[in-house]
């Protein structure tokens, strides 16, 4: 799929928290089993890992995530086996678009962190353009003392985005809980009236009593519909090489 005739860029979003979406201008599946087939119960940190790298992290099993954080062997794992490394290595123009605050540097890395093919981006990324925060306008960032940042509107985020889109292969996106639910679909509208392709998936908070969630544009929805496998999605991506 990566640079087919289909797809011009494909802008990945990993979403954590409820679905923020409905039905309607893109394809939206509940049917992908939280546990990913892991013999024990998952955390967002082992949901991430099997998501960011197409291979099921058996090594994950029986370990304990502080904070939804990898341990320091998943997180080794994760880097090892990262698609996003995968693509940059075989020459695709990869985006990690997502920007992290201080915090983030001083505890242990989040499973996207670990898959980042290069350095990770940070509030100053942020702030030249080159990344969005985790609720997508900054306003939690500004909140907590970056009063230099200027929040973004949905559609200056979409614009931000599709820039990115129009120079990029693969955009990868992280956003969390304290992404408003209109906010994302207002970024999401103005992406696909753009014409890029994007896939959505929703990581659950609460195990195991909610599931993943896949919401692609209609027409990429069309290609991965029969492949609500996530290994077997990934996989496609890569172009059969995990």
């Amino acid at each position: 799929m990566v640079g087919g005739e289909s797809v011009r860029s494909l802008i990945w979003w990993l979403g954590v928290g409820s679905c923020p979406l409905s039905a309607g201008r893109w394809t939206i599946a509940r049917t992908i089993d939280h546990a990913l087939g892991l013999p024990a119960q998952p955390t967002e940190a082992t949901v991430k890992a099997a998501l960011l790298t197409g291979c099921r992290p058996d090594v994950a099993a029986n370990h304990t995530h502080p904070a939804h954080r990898p341990d320091d062997r998943l997180a080794a794992w994760i880097q090892q086996r990262s698609a996003l490394r995968a693509w940059v290595e075989r020459g695709v123009a990869v985006r990690y678009g997502t920007g992290e605050p201080p915090i983030s540097f001083q505890q242990r890395p989040r499973a996207e962190m670990a898959a980042c093919p290069g350095p990770v981006p940070t509030v100053g990324s942020i702030r030249r353009g080159e990344a969005v925060a985790r609720d997508l306008t900054g306003d939690w960032l500004v909140a907590r003392g970056h009063r230099d940042l200027a929040p973004l509107s949905a559609a200056q985020v979409a614009g931000r985005i599709a820039g990115w889109a129009a120079r990029f292969s693969i955009i990868f996106l992280v956003t969390d809980h304290l992404a408003v639910g209109t906010v994302v679909q207002q970024v999401m509208e103005g992406l696909m009236e753009r014409k890029f392709d994007v896939i959505w998936v929703g990581v659950p908070v609460v195990w195991p009593d909610d599931r993943l969630f896949l919401a692609t544009t209609l027409g990429l929805g069309d290609q991965v519909q029969s492949a609500f496998d996530v290994t077997t999605v990934i996989d496609l991506w890569l172009g059969g090489q995990t």
